[in-house]
């Protein structure tokens, strides 16, 4: 992995074949004491798991994907909880054939490459457990 700020709210992300995508981007905002940051990216991955979130059972459909595939969109936020880094990262998938895969990432290994910029957004936002709808989520009360 490289990565380097371009400017005061930008950091470019390069990932390599074999590195997987979250930890990656953890590694980054630990490293670059990121509070809070939204993230945009595009690259191919190999090995991908998403995840679906049904908010009657609370529970996570997974769906684990092998093969070739174009990296269409890769959307989310890196932010805290509890003081430690957090991703909310989606992504869209293609493949050779047209068709898509998207959801919630889970995990995802790069094939290729992978080329994600990090836009940094001032102060912070935290996440807290909504336990009605069972997930993290960001907290914006006034404080």
């Amino acid at each position: 992995m490289q990565y380097k700020k371009i400017d005061a709210n930008h950091i470019l992300v390069r990932l390599f074949r074999g590195e997987e995508i979250m930890a990656s981007l953890l590694k980054v905002a630990e490293e670059a004491e990121i509070s809070f940051a939204m993230i945009q990216g595009l690259g191919a991955v190999d090995e991908a798991v998403l995840g679906l979130y049904d908010v009657t059972t609370k529970e996570y459909t997974e769906t684990a994907l092998h093969g070739v595939f174009e990296v269409i969109s890769l959307t989310g936020s890196l932010d805290k909880m509890d003081g430690k880094h957090y991703g909310h990262v989606h992504i869209a998938l293609g493949t050779t054939a047209g068709k898509t895969y998207g959801g919630h990432m889970v995990s995802g290994r790069i094939s290729i490459t992978g080329e994600i910029v990090l836009t940094l957004l001032g102060g912070e936002v935290n996440r807290i457990r909504d336990e009605e709808l069972g997930i993290n989520v960001w907290d914006l009360r006034k404080e």
